[in-house]
């Protein structure tokens, strides 16, 4: 199952650059118009499991979303061939899941 993210919740407002939360749709869902949430530690353990998470840019080019590990800590970021891109960044923010 594939799952577009469409917009990302911020931790410390809507500056702060730290991801805590994504706003998805299911591409093969018919209701795909309805967005739904996730918090960045479920989208951690989804992607463990072979789940496929993207983003597209304003070009409308995909890239997959992966995550990365830095010391103890571990995030997502988006990957487009091979490099780490901040596209997730780009995205609107929501404020709550």
């Amino acid at each position: 199952m594939a799952r577009q993210i469409v917009a990302v919740r911020m931790s410390g407002g809507l500056e702060h650059r730290h991801i805590v939360g994504v706003a998805f749709v299911v591409t093969n869902d018919p209701d795909a118009f309805l967005a739904r949430t996730m918090k960045v530690e479920v989208v951690l353990r989804e992607i463990d499991k072979a789940n496929d998470f993207f983003v597209r840019d304003s070009n409308g080019e995909v890239s997959a979303v992966v995550s990365v590990r830095s010391g103890d800590s571990r995030y997502i970021r988006a990957k487009q061939g091979g490099v780490l891109t901040d596209n997730l960044l780009r995205l609107p923010r929501y404020r709550s899941d």
